[in-house]
């Protein structure tokens, strides 16, 4: 199925175009919503009924979520506004990748010296579109969200720590209650897969093949050992890699949604991770 304004293939679940922003007209009828149809349309055209949806220039209220960029470089963002606090979810288009490394054959695929073991063995991924955070979660979103803080190294810009797994299903919770009426259908908040979370790192179907995330030269990307003195720092102050995202490299450890485990040999579509693990 096509958007009527940018023309541009879409699944018919979402009800905003992740690359132009478009918010389409559709029928009131579940059977019919599998039909965009353009600013112009006033009725559904295989029944009749009146045609739900605002025109494109009115804002839904405080807790917004809005497309970035222009018709000239669609890249299908979005940014959300919660209580004042602005983030943007980086649209990442789908592809293959080999996920992983390894340090004993510098001409296969992944090589890195640097390597752990639990990076092998090296295999194929394909992945479908989707969105991941521009930055790590801010301190101020969380504290927004949860009403607390539980950085060491308080700062409203630098990312949040000190957040156990289970703590970030809890925000995710309470983001996606909030945010409820703004998501895409059939869209919600969650942790990325480690696939999805690496595909990004690595710059996606962008990817020039760093060493690290955006840069060859770690002190460009990275706030690490060396460069920290010994604590976090305000996000984006860094380059951004290839996608736009920031602190790939480096900051603070980052949660995946799956278990820690083993990877599998042969290639997968969509992994969703080990059955079990830690």
């Amino acid at each position: 199925m096509k958007c009527p304004n940018c023309n541009k293939e879409v699944s018919p679940e979402f009800n905003v175009c992740p690359w132009c922003g478009y918010r389409p007209k559709k029928c009131s009828k579940p059977e019919h919503q599998d039909v965009w149809l353009p600013e112009e349309a006033r009725f559904c055209p295989r029944c009749g009924e009146p045609l739900s949806g605002d025109n494109n220039e009115k804002d839904s209220g405080r807790n917004t979520a809005r497309k970035s960029g222009n018709d000239d470089s669609p890249n299908g963002n979005l940014e959300f506004d919660v209580d004042g606090i602005r983030f943007t979810m980086i649209y990442v288009e789908g592809g293959s990748f080999m996920m992983g490394a390894q340090s004993d054959d510098e001409d296969d695929d992944n090589y890195d010296p640097d390597a752990y073991d639990d990076e092998s063995p090296v295999h194929e991924v394909t992945l479908s579109d989707y969105y991941i955070g521009e930055t790590q979660v801010t301190q101020e979103l969380w504290e927004t969200i949860m009403d607390d803080n539980p950085s060491d190294f308080e700062g409203d810009d630098r990312p949040v720590e000190n957040v156990s797994w289970d703590d970030c299903q809890a925000f995710i919770r309470k983001l996606n209650s909030k945010l409820r009426d703004q998501l895409p259908r059939g869209c919600r908040f969650r942790l990325p897969t480690e696939a999805q979370w690496e595909f990004a790192a690595r710059g996606g179907n962008e990817s020039i093949g760093y060493k690290y995330s955006g840069s060859d030269d770690i002190d460009d990307v990275a706030w690490y050992g060396d460069n920290s003195n010994g604590e976090t720092h305000s996000v984006m102050e860094l380059e951004p890699n290839e996608l736009e995202i920031y602190d790939m490299s480096g900051n603070v450890w980052e949660w995946c949604q799956d278990w820690y485990g083993d990877y599998k040999r042969g290639s997968q579509t969509n992994p969703t991770g080990p059955s079990s693990g830690s």
